[in-house]
């Protein structure tokens, strides 16, 4: 199916989790700081992208298990982990610009590690996808 062989997207998907929470560890740090800063509606944005993104966190530990140990299972559910955060993620960026714009307070919430956590998440399914279709073959 795919021409790329299992141990080179086996690596390419670990390094890609380890980039991902490291992203996901800086946008959860800003957006606590910015926490101070802002008032009620923007506060409920920056503690639910907080909560999704450690809740990602915690996926990508048991990713990177599966990963390192061939877990065909673990491996689709991480998939659609990933699928969930970065629907969630792009719901807040939609709800950030509309109605949070009106405070003049988008860039609280929607910062360059948020938008980096959001496309490395979707490169991360990409690879993952392709892992697991290549994992499928091989049996």
């Amino acid at each position: 199916m795919c021409i790329c062989p299992r141990v080179a997207l086996k690596l390419v998907s670990l390094l890609l989790m380890l980039i991902l929470m490291i992203f996901c560890a800086t946008d959860m740090a800003i957006s606590y700081e910015n926490i101070e800063k802002s008032e009620s509606k923007v506060t409920l944005l920056l503690i639910l992208s907080i909560s999704v993104s450690l809740f990602l966190s915690v996926a990508l530990l048991f990713g990177f298990y599966a990963g390192f140990r061939n877990k065909y299972v673990l491996l689709q559910v991480l998939v659609f982990v990933l699928v969930a955060f970065s629907l969630s993620k792009l719901i807040l960026w939609i709800i950030a610009g509309n109605l949070v714009q009106q405070l003049n307070a988008t860039g609280l919430v929607i910062h360059m590690w948020f938008q980096l956590s959001i496309v490395t998440s979707m490169v991360l399914i990409v690879f993952v996808t392709l892992y697991c279709l290549r994992l499928q073959d091989d049996v």
